[in-house]
């Protein structure tokens, strides 16, 4: 189930959907503790457990990578139903056309 605007993933509101595609939905979300804006990427979860445990060890390693290309994961939230990813928030134009 994809969150809707003031509704919350953990600790997070989710302010606005941005995008969205085939593997869930990026929204923009408040962390109040922080007192910052953050992306939030919902990604909808396979019923089976290797098909998971690949989604979340694939997020594992993309919060490893250290650099001012990539986006910072703060954050992640499983659930039954999907895997939260809780990364910086860049402003800026959408690069899909």
């Amino acid at each position: 189930m994809a969150p809707e605007a003031d509704s919350r993933v953990g600790p997070y509101r989710i302010l606005r959907r941005i995008s969205g595609g085939g593997q869930g939905s990026v929204f923009l979300g408040y962390d109040r503790r922080l007192h910052r804006r953050v992306a939030i990427k919902i990604h909808h979860l396979s019923a089976r457990r290797t098909v998971r445990r690949a989604q979340l060890r694939e997020a594992q390693l993309v919060a490893r990578i250290q650099s001012s290309r990539v986006v910072q994961i703060h954050d992640v939230i499983a659930s039954p139903g999907y895997l939260a990813l809780v990364m910086e928030y860049v402003p800026g134009i959408d690069l899909e056309y």
